[in-house]
């Protein structure tokens, strides 16, 4: 096996069990949402006494919270397998200069 291809498989097995996760957080996550809603207004979700609005809101934030936590593992996967290159002395330009100062 190649160095760092360890590093790679638990990264790649991370990834897979979140994007699996996802349907099943979406629907406890809005679940939880329903709840909370339904015993802190007292209504039982019939067409007369429910909110529209402030379901519909919350479903579409709590989709995009799910959105942008998969944004940010995705990220965080990125810069774990692209480490910022340093710069080598011997590759810098002829023109660059080789002290601080201008002059």
């Amino acid at each position: 096996m190649r160095e760092g291809s360890g590093v790679a498989i638990g990264i790649a097995v991370g990834a897979f069990v979140f994007l699996a996760l996802l349907p099943f957080l979406l629907v406890v996550f809005l679940w939880i949402f329903f709840s909370i809603s339904g015993s802190t207004k007292g209504t039982v979700f019939s067409a007369s006494t429910i909110n529209l609005p402030a379901l519909f809101a919350g479903v579409a934030v709590i989709t995009a919270a799910l959105v942008v936590a998969l944004m940010a593992v995705v990220s965080l996967i990125g810069r774990s397998l692209n480490p910022p290159r340093k710069r080598d002395p011997d590759q810098l330009p002829d023109n660059a200069p080789t002290t601080s100062s201008s002059r």
